[in-house]
């Protein structure tokens, strides 16, 4: 795909949107740090039918969740009003996944945020409102793979015949015996990129899919009560604690960049007015 320069952005816009520089700005600010999001003009459907063509970012934005990165598939739609209206944003899984509902995704893939309900140019933007969707998405994946007819199996399959068995599966490699029964379920399928977290008492738990996500052997282990002996307790524990801290660094990180940001938005508004 031939890369969209600020000129072509301009041309593209013009004719749609009322204040094309900063729109423009904000598009080239979001590329800039997130290859993956390609602008794309294209008609958007509203709730009442009509019409509109708008221009959109779609993509990936990588998302930490419990220590890994996944590529989290989006569209935002820029309104022609932006930056004084806030995108109208979607999860747009692929046919491998399937969107997780949650206090922040309906069952479309809308997103709703407080970024979003809250918005006013020029305290929020566009680079600001990725940001915060990368926080959530870590907190809250919006995706989860589709069930094959392989991993059903492989959920209620009886070994023992007084339930679920109690396994750790790695892609077609075979399957471990855990020392332990209540250890969670790993499923992890190396050919569509996803694992599946799930206990023998219940149904999948978490599952994350995107594509492009980088491979691991095998998600995190949670446990459940304290049926480990303890030397072994203490271990998963710090390893949990290090992976909060991880997650608390990184939205550390984002906040400092925001504070930044805007930091030099002001300063240009101030030299701006003088």
């Amino acid at each position: 795909m031939a890369t969209v320069t600020a000129n072509m952005l301009k041309k593209m816009l013009s004719q749609k949107y009322k204040y094309v520089d900063l729109t423009v700005e904000a598009i080239n600010n979001v590329r800039s740090q997130y290859y993956d999001l390609k602008p794309v003009m294209d008609t958007y459907v509203f709730n009442d039918g009509s019409c509109r063509t708008m221009m959109s970012l779609q993509g990936t934005v990588p998302a930490t969740y419990r220590g890994r990165v996944y590529n989290i598939p989006l569209r935002l739609w820029i309104l022609d009003t932006y930056p004084y209206n806030p995108p109208i944003c979607f999860v747009k899984p692929n046919s491998t996944m399937m969107i997780k509902t949650g206090k922040h995704i309906d069952a479309n893939g809308k997103i709703y945020l407080p970024y979003l309900h809250e918005w006013k140019h020029p305290k929020t933007d566009l680079y600001g409102l990725i940001q915060v969707l990368i926080v959530t998405f870590g907190e809250e994946p919006p995706v989860f793979a589709r069930p094959t007819a392989e991993s059903l199996l492989l959920r209620t399959e009886d070994t023992s015949g007084q339930g679920p068995a109690s396994t750790i599966t790695i892609g077609n490699q075979g399957t471990v015996e855990p020392e332990q029964s209540k250890i969670q379920q790993t499923e992890f399928d190396e050919s569509k990129q996803f694992c599946t977290l799930s206990t023998p008492e219940t149904s999948p738990e978490v599952v994350i899919s995107a594509p492009e996500m980088l491979t691991p052997a095998l998600a995190s282990l949670s446990f459940c009560g304290s049926t480990l002996p303890d030397p072994e307790e203490s271990v998963l524990m710090r390893q949990k604690l290090q992976l909060e801290i991880d997650v608390l660094q990184r939205q550390k990180k984002v906040l400092a960049i925001q504070e930044e940001y805007y930091s030099i938005k002001l300063r240009r508004l101030v030299e701006d007015d003088e």
